[in-house]
Parts: C-alpha cells; structure tokens; sequence
C-alpha cells in the first residue's frame, strides 16, 4: 500500500514522513544514529526530505498515493530479491501484492473522473532505491525495514486525513477502505523491523557503520 509540495513514501508512502522513526526506535538506537552515519540513517534522511502536509485536494492525494504507491511495488520487488531474511522477504511481497492492487483500483477510480495518474514513482523513492541497492544482508534488512515503518506511518496519516477531509467523496470512501490495509502494514512493518533490528544490535554488522 505526490505532489502537494512534493510530498511522498509512503506504503502508500515514502517523502515527508511525519514520525521519523515511527515512534519505534529505542533511545540507545536514536543515540547511536546521531553519533554515527548509518545506513538505516541515510535512507531516512531521504524519507524525510519532503514536507509533511497532507493533501486534501483530489488531484494531489492522487498523485500522491499513486507515486508512492508505486515506489512502495518497487522497494518490496528489491526486497524480495535481496533481503536477508525470510521474514522481511514475506513482508516485502506482501507489500508487492496489496500496493499493486490498491495502485489498479486507484488508477481505474482516478481516469473514471479524468484526473491523471502518475505512471512511475517519484524522486525520493527512487533516491531511497539507490542508497538500498549500496548495501545487502542484515545492513540492508534493517535499513528496508526502518523505511518501511515510517513510509506507512505516513501513508496512514495521509490516507485518514483525506478519508475525512478529502474533497472528492468517491476517493474518501476509497481512501476509508484502503486505510485499514496500510495500518496492518504499519503494525507488521514494526514487528518485522524489532526483529531485524534486534538482530542487527547482536550482531557483527551492527559496529561496522555504511554511509550513503
């Protein structure tokens, strides 16, 4: 599961993301994170890097969630490919089944009122894409998994703003039934990434810092 002053992804998602760490990361990871340049840090700043005002004008959600919903079939794709573990692995195709539906629902309701549906993702997502495609294993589950806890924390904030103010009422009631999808994905998204990222803190890869 962008326009609006360049807003992305996020799950549906990934630009300006209103919770950076997804009210997830503990105290000790948000000190280590400002005391050394991380892989999982430079795919955040990307993430980070939009605004994070949510759009309530039909064009741009639309714009919106189609950028990012795209962007989040394309990370799930590289995921499934070079994740580490299965667990991420299973997350990530997961990703790519529910956003690729959601994206053809959204495309078919978008063109039954003429208004334009992006074809590709957008800058950040594919910024986001490069700086993962640097690194591999436990550093790249980890780094995946924490865009993925705050690409869908604003997915879910952007999906139930336009569910309540959106302007197009055939859109809200799509953005009401599709938002119960992005917040599973946002509760999975977390539980996977305490996993990955518990692992990373035992392991060897946790010392050994990458910079994008």
């Amino acid at each position: 599961m962008r326009t609006a002053g360049k807003t992305t992804i996020g799950a549906f998602a990934l630009a300006a993301l209103l919770v950076p760490n997804g009210g997830f990361a503990s105290s000790d990871r948000q000190r280590q994170q400002a005391d050394r340049p991380s892989v999982d840090h430079g795919v955040q700043g990307s993430l980070d890097a939009g605004t994070a005002k949510m759009p309530t004008m039909a064009p741009e959600f639309v714009a919106h969630a189609a950028h990012s919903g795209i962007g989040e079939v394309e990370l799930g794709k590289l995921a499934s490919a070079r994740a580490a573990s299965e667990e991420v692995k299973q997350f990530a195709r997961r990703m790519v089944d529910d956003h690729s539906k959601a994206n053809d629902e959204l495309k078919a309701l978008a063109s039954s009122k003429n208004l334009p549906v992006p074809s590709d993702t957008d800058a950040d997502h594919k910024m986001v894409m490069e700086k993962l495609r640097k690194v591999s294993g436990a550093e790249f589950d980890r780094a995946f998994m924490d865009a993925m806890v705050s690409g869908h924390d604003h997915a879910v904030a952007n999906f139930r703003a336009f569910s309540e103010r959106g302007d197009d009422p055939d859109l809200k009631k799509w953005a009401a039934k599709t938002l119960p999808t992005l917040q599973a994905h946002e509760r999975m998204a977390k539980e996977t990434a305490a996993k990955v990222n518990g692992d990373a803190a035992n392991g060897p890869s946790r010392d050994k810092a990458v910079a994008f």
